[in-house]
This record gives C-alpha cells, sequence and structure tokens, in this order.
C-alpha cells in the first residue's frame, strides 16, 4: 500500500469513477476523456487529458498523503487523506479543496453511490463507513477483518472491497451486510472495479498482476503481468483497463482483448501514484 460497471452499451464503473457516471464506447459523448489521480508522496491531486497527457495539479496540499479518488459526475472530486485521516472535496472547475470529513486512520478508497451518499475504507480502523454527502455523519456500514482496502458498489445494492492482508475479495449486501468472500488466496488484493456485465478485477499489489472472475461463479484468471505494486485500477467502457504503480509511479493501460501493458504517464520518481479514475 501507499509506501510509509449497466447494460451492455454502457458500463457503470462503480468502484473508482464512483458516481454512477455512465462510460460510453468510443465515440460515444458519455465516453471519459481525461483521468485523475492521487500522488500520495508528492501530497498532489493531478488530472489530464486521455487525448494527450499533460498534468494539472488540481490540488498540492502538504503533509496529507492523499490516496482513494472519486468524482461525482457533476463537476465534484473527493480524495482520502491518510496523513490527516480526512475526506475532502472540490469542483474540478476550481479547486479549492474542503473537508466532507474526518475519518477513522488510513481512510483508503471511496465510492459514490450516486444517490447522495459517500462510502469509504478505514484500512487501519478495520471498517467500512458511510455518510450523506449533504450533511456529512459518518455511519458504520460494517467492521472487516484487517485492511480493507479498495472498494466497489456494484449500482444494484452490493459493495465488493478487498482485503488486503486476509488475500481475498469480499462483498455484502449494503441493506444488511452480511460479509460474503468472493474469492480467496489472492495475494495482497488492492484495487477493485466492476464493469457492469458480471466481471469484477483486481490488483495484485504483492504478486504484480491484473486478476479477474465471473462473480457468479468465480475462478480466478490472470489478465496481465504490471510493473511493481499495482493499486488502484479502474474501467473506460471501451475495452480498456487502467491502472496506478506505486512502486514504478506510473499510471499504464492496455486492451482487455489481449492484453498488452502500456505506460500512459510517469511521474517524478517518489510521488507514489496511487489512486486513479476516469470521467470528464
Amino acid at each position: 500500500m501507499p509506501r510509509l460497471m449497466g447494460c451492455f452499451k454502457y458500463i457503470t464503473i462503480a468502484a473508482l469513477c464512483s458516481g454512477f457516471i455512465t462510460l460510453g464506447l468510443v465515440g460515444d459523448p458519455a465516453a471519459p476523456t481525461k483521468i485523475y489521480w492521487t500522488e500520495y508522496g508528492a501530497n498532489k491531486v493531478r488530472s489530464c487529458e486521455l487525448a494527450n497527457c499533460t498534468p494539472i495539479n488540481l490540488a498540492v496540499i502538504p503533509n496529507t498523503a492523499p490516496v482513494g479518488i472519486a468524482l461525482d459526475g457533476n463537476g465534484k472530486i473527493y480524495w482520502t487523506e491518510w496523513a490527516t485521516s480526512k475526506i475532502r472535496f472540490c469542483e474540478i472547475a476550481s479547486c479549492t479543496p474542503t473537508t466532507l470529513t474526518s475519518t477513522g486512520k488510513l481512510p483508503s478508497s471511496i465510492a459514490l453511490d450516486g444517490a447522495g451518499k459517500i462510502y469509504w475504507s478505514e484500512s487501519n480502523g478495520a471498517k467500512i463507513r458511510f455518510c450523506e454527502i449533504a450533511a456529512c455523519t459518518p455511519i458504520n456500514l460494517t467492521s472487516t477483518e484487517d485492511y480493507p482496502y479498495n472498494i466497489a458498489l456494484d449500482g444494484k445494492g452490493k459493495i465488493y472491497w478487498a482485503q488486503h492482508k486476509e488475500a481475498k475479495i469480499d462483498f455484502c449486501e449494503i441493506a444488511n451486510c452480511v460479509i460474503t468472500v468472493l474469492t480467496t488466496g489472492e495475494i495482497t488484493p488492492a484495487g477493485v472495479a466492476l464493469d457492469g456485465q458480471g466481471k469484477i478485477y483486481w490488483t495484485s499489489y504483492g504478486k504484480n498482476l491484473i486478476r479477474f472472475c465471473e462473480i457468479a461463479s468465480c475462478t480466478p484468471t490472470t489478465l496481465t503481468q504490471t510493473g511493481l505494486n499495482p493499486t488502484e485500477i479502474t474501467l473506460d467502457g471501451a475495452g480498456k483497463v487502467y491502472w496506478a504503480e506505486e512502486g514504478t509511479d506510473k499510471i499504464r493501460f492496455c486492451v482487455i482483448d489481449g492484453c498488452t501493458p502500456t505506460d500512459f504517464f510517469t511521474s517524478t520518481q517518489g510521488a507514489v501514484t496511487t489512486g486513479v479514475v476516469l470521467g470528464n
């Protein structure tokens, strides 16, 4: 960890492009045009155009260590901060960082449900929590085993998450959270993303892999080898997967059908690229 998705045409990225932003196929007006990411080591929240990446700093706040990141589909960006135990947000067009809430220790991943709620994992407190964005009073959804990391919402009432230290992917019904194991034996899973058509993808931080399976009957399959320490992962709805690599300070991508990893952006050494999300 940081050093110290719909119907046939549309896909709902509920893990990182949360808020149920519908991302269309190539040429569709809803297709993502930008990528957003956090740099834990550089204390930055950044973005660039997918077509031609010239990074822009949205927020630079010393001693915050931003990790998880999410968009609401209405011009706001949200992120978690390990060093301050806060969730912050701002308007993308003119970013003045604002604190949404203080959290427990090591708030990691966040996801928005498109109906006014925000969910997050607390890795050090072994909890998944949520609140109403309009008036945020944190509520415990469930206690987990040690070190829950990335979370994803499926838009149908379920939440999925990576149990980093327990080497598994878990899920539950949000309305009545009884934890169910989706798959075990996955070495240090970190990022998770749903494709909206029955598959779940995740990164293996310790094994440097991207894996996936059918949710209905999960037989894990390796999509590709990655660079060192892949963390968060997101899908574009047009057949590509993007991920962040802490150990290389890179964002990379590939076409899912025949995955050959390609460098998208390389930050400065020690930036520790962690969270990643697609949007507009």
